[in-house]
């Protein structure tokens, strides 16, 4: 299968939002990712304008879109993919010591804003979703209403924290009153046209943290059988200096959700789908012609360091008359078994109630130390690719999506869930791809 060289004419270019402003690039960076947060880059302009009048105009916090262009033959104007790829604020804007004449501009997506914000009060939560836990956090930073920015599949729905069924306690900390009220916030409007998304200060009320009250009382609810409360209530809690995303995804790894933000600046909180149908093809014929591939160079990373043979979880539940039992949930990898290689990992989770919880975070847990061992990794020509779910058209390869490989240099040719893309010119436009295999994104809940 030929395929097509139209990816030499593909570059990133970064438009100014705020100013409806587009600059082109003389090199730069572009990094995305489902598993690592926030995705970020960094450019060096090219276009033929002084140093100080970009100085003069583009500043850090200015909101930003980075975008996809491929001009169409022989048009000076006319784009045959004009696609997002990045939204948020800048971070810097630069001139590098060795180079006077060069201007280095760097920015974080949307997701930075979670990054950089923590909490100013604690925060106690007995009734929440996954996705109720989330959108609190964004409309504290701006995004609101959450549900124009947040997008969810069933597991993000699902309760994070519950206390239906029972007889609970509670005790209230307040916190001393030393956080000054916000009074504003750059605050994020999604575009409806599909577009970057755009940002203005708007007024967003955050109460002050409570000076401590002489009266904290704890409340007391007697169990399903009358008499004394006998259990605490379940809570999450999180603590003044936390930092929102930190704190967000210690919740998400118990039942494997990853937040991510989209090209255009919204967020998806979701599982990552491996079954998908496979969106592009990478190869590497042994024989084939320049115009047969259009994978570079790269290949398999298999590092068995940092996994295990044996991953355990072990906790304690029940009580009462029948008292504590022990629960101790496993993971074999039977990969490394095979191989001789015979280590173990423990983990102690006093939260895992039941067995099957238990096997399924051990799973987790050596699936997520497998992806940081094992994967393929591509460089390929260009930032777009003709579309397999959609023949006749070319997308820009993304995150969260499924790639057919035939490589015939190292014997691989299957289908790989695609985790990070990071886009380049230096000079020429590439892509780097890093594939996960599916059977490591297993995220069966417990």
């Amino acid at each position: 299968m030929a395929l097509h060289r139209d990816w030499q004419r593909d570059e990133v270019v970064l438009r100014l939002s705020g100013q409806n402003v587009t600059r082109r690039c003389k090199d730069y960076t572009v990094k995305t990712s489902v598993f690592s947060q926030p995705s970020a880059f960094t450019v060096h302009l090219g276009d033929q304008v002084s140093a100080e009048e970009i100085l003069r105009r583009h500043k850090p916090g200015d909101p930003f879109e980075l975008r996809i262009q491929r001009l169409t033959a022989g048009e000076t104007s006319l784009y045959d993919i004009d696609e997002p790829l990045q939204t948020g604020r800048l971070d810097a804007v630069d001139v590098p010591e060795n180079d006077e004449t060069t201007i280095e501009i760097r920015g974080r997506d949307t997701l930075a804003v979670l990054f950089d914000s923590t909490f100013s009060q604690e925060r106690a939560f007995t009734e929440a979703t996954y996705f109720d836990l989330t959108a609190e956090q964004l409309e504290a930073v701006g995004f609101a209403p959450a549900s124009d920015w947040l997008f969810t599949g069933e597991t993000a729905r699902e309760k994070a924290i519950t206390n239906r069924g029972g007889g609970v306690r509670v005790e209230q900390t307040p916190v001393d009153d030393d956080t000054p009220e916000v009074e504003s916030f750059l605050a994020w409007k999604p575009n409806s046209r599909g577009g970057g998304a755009s940002m203005q200060v708007v007024d967003i009320p955050i109460p002050k943290a409570r000076k401590p009250s002489r009266n904290a009382q704890t409340v007391e609810v007697e169990d399903s059988e009358g008499g004394q409360p006998t259990i605490a209530l379940r809570t999450l809690k999180a603590s003044v200096g936390q930092q929102r995303y930190a704190w967000l995804k210690e919740q998400y790894k118990k039942v494997g959700l990853f937040l991510w933000a989209t090209p255009a600046g919204q967020f998806i909180l979701s599982t990552p789908n491996a079954s998908q149908e496979p969106a592009f093809r990478l190869q590497r014929l042994r024989d084939g012609t320049p115009g047969d591939n259009n994978i570079l160079r790269g290949g398999l990373r298999n590092d068995t360091v940092r996994r295990y043979s044996h991953t355990r979880v072990y906790s304690r539940a029940g009580g009462g008359r029948d008292g504590r039992r022990r629960i101790v949930g496993e993971f074999v990898d039977t990969e490394l078994v095979e191989a001789g290689l015979l280590k173990q990992l423990c983990y102690e989770e006093q939260d895992v109630k039941t067995q099957k919880a238990a096997d399924a975070l051990a799973r987790r847990y050596a699936l997520e130390a497998r992806r940081g061992s094992r994967s393929l990794s591509y460089t390929v020509a260009g930032h777009t690719a003709p579309s397999l779910t959609m023949p006749g058209n070319s997308f820009p390869y993304y995150v969260n999506t499924m790639v057919h490989v035939v490589d015939q240099k190292i014997g691989i040719d299957g289908v790989f869930y695609c985790s990070d893309v990071e886009f380049r010119r230096q000079p020429q436009s590439t892509a780097v791809l890093t594939l996960m295999w599916p059977d490591d994104l297993d995220f069966a809940e417990g």
